[in-house]
């Protein structure tokens, strides 16, 4: 249903655009509240993940370590150097 018909008149060119300004506003706050709410979920999210992986025993740095490997003789010039102190 048409403004102007459930008003019973015929709207003038502004007012029709001035109502359309009023919509599109409307829409643009409701976008922002939509996606500060999606970030709020986000956080929440994020909590609730790293908190099951504390409770399972993981650690979200544990998980992303990278093992490093070493050569024999690197590892035994380590326990050298190691044994001196």
């Amino acid at each position: 249903m048409l403004l102007w018909e459930r008003t019973g008149t015929i709207p003038v060119r502004g007012e029709e655009m001035l109502n359309l300004s009023k919509v599109v506003q409307q829409l643009k706050t409701e976008r922002e509240q939509t996606r500060a709410k999606l970030n709020r979920l986000e956080t929440a999210l994020k909590i609730l993940l790293d908190m099951e992986l504390l409770d399972q025993g993981h650690s979200r740095r544990a998980t992303s370590t990278k093992q490093i490997n070493t050569s024999a003789a690197a590892r035994e010039r380590i326990a050298a150097t190691q044994r001196a102190r």
